[in-house]
């Protein structure tokens, strides 16, 4: 499942660490693999795709993706998503 939802982006650190802006945020679940293995998964391309994991979701700030990037991040889904899940023992 895949979602647009309001979120925040928190900026810097030093004088204002706490400070948040407003932003949107693609979230994403699945039925076949934790959000945990999702990210694993995505850090290991070749050209790693980064997440955060938030409430049991994986969120893309869409504040932080550029356009040229957006193709990337949606292969990626797509390619983890057409794999079998990972027995873990």
């Amino acid at each position: 499942n895949i979602e647009i939802q309001e979120g925040h982006s928190v900026i810097g650190g030093g004088a204002a660490p706490e400070e948040k802006i407003p932003t949107y945020l693609l979230a994403v679940t699945s039925h076949n693999f934790s959000v945990n293995e999702m990210e694993k998964r995505l850090r290991e391309f070749a050209v790693p795709v980064l997440a955060r994991i938030e409430q049991n979701k994986l969120l893309f700030d869409l504040r932080t993706v550029f356009p040229e990037q957006e193709e990337l991040i949606v292969s990626a889904l797509a390619e983890i998503i057409s794999q079998p899940e990972k027995k873990t023992q």
